[in-house]
């Protein structure tokens, strides 16, 4: 039975590549508002098992964390230069650092193996999906098209096609529901919470910690700035470990390593000051 979708509801948008492909914004799914305990629940299930913090120590003999670290950072480069959608880089950067929790190897396969992370999961969220040229493109041609398809299906064989595990974006809506704020702030801590994510996936120091809880203390980051009862940094660990339900120990140690990782990429930055300057 076809799928109705409200006029109002319903965000149409031309391809921007001109082949006359629509690209729909979906509505948003009411068991969200509804039953966010049980979404939540149910995402926190699904995390990858398998992704290590000690993979540079146990796995990797010659990669090194500094040297993800950089490829991470091109490829978000190249996922805004894309226009991937808000999903693909985390769950790109994700299912890389499983990749590397299992199979070993060179620091010259690194980019080609990032690059094609974000071709796959790019097919899972975008409309219209990165093309494997363009892959091979953002990688200045140092990988073949064969090379990168060759990867994708070793890739997807690896963990039996199963690679859509929870990332640190999907759980962002719930988490957001049951914080209860109003529509307003919501929306407002929601786009700082993204643009929070995605620095996150930039050092691999946090994946000792669970997506969910990476999250929430991307959340408690993004309330700085907002006008709140609880305006210290443990007073509000403690709002977000109450509202949802996650151990204040995790949230603040993550929260800690969120704060030090931003450091870091501030230092990094050549610009003027930048949007996360004003939450300092």
């Amino acid at each position: 039975m076809p799928i109705h979708i409200p006029e109002e509801e319903a965000v149409i948008e031309q391809s921007p590549i001109g082949l006359g492909v629509q690209s729909v914004t979906a509505i948003r799914d009411p068991n969200w508002r509804n039953d966010p305990i049980r979404i939540k629940r149910n995402l926190v299930a699904c995390q990858p098992k398998d992704m290590r913090s000690d993979c540079f120590e146990e796995i990797q003999d010659e990669c090194r964390p500094w040297m993800r670290n950089e490829v991470a950072q091109w490829l978000l480069e190249v996922a805004e230069l894309e226009e991937c959608c808000g999903s693909v880089f985390p769950g790109a950067v994700q299912l890389f650092d499983r990749y590397l929790s299992k199979i070993s190897i060179l620091p010259c396969q690194l980019q080609v193996t990032a690059i094609t992370c974000l071709l796959i999961i790019s097919k899972i969220f975008d409309v219209n999906p990165i093309q494997v040229r363009k892959c091979v493109a953002a990688t200045d041609h140092t990988t073949t098209a064969s090379e990168i398809r060759d990867l994708e299906i070793s890739i997807l064989c690896q963990f039996s096609w199963n690679v859509s595990c929870t990332s640190r974006i999907d759980i962002l809506p719930p988490l957001m529901t049951l914080m209860r704020f109003s529509q307003e702030r919501t929306a407002q801590i929601t786009t700082r919470a993204r643009f929070v994510i995605d620095i996150s996936c930039l050092e691999q120091d946090l994946n000792k910690f669970s997506p969910a809880v990476v999250t929430a203390a991307c959340i408690c980051f993004s309330l700085r700035g907002i006008r709140l009862r609880a305006r210290r940094q443990d007073e509000l660990v403690r709002l977000v470990s109450a509202r949802l339900g996650f151990p204040s120990r995790d949230i603040h140690d993550a929260h800690q390593s969120l704060q030090n990782s931003i450091s870091r990429w501030r230092q990094n930055e050549h610009s003027t000051p930048n949007q996360v300057d004003v939450w300092f």
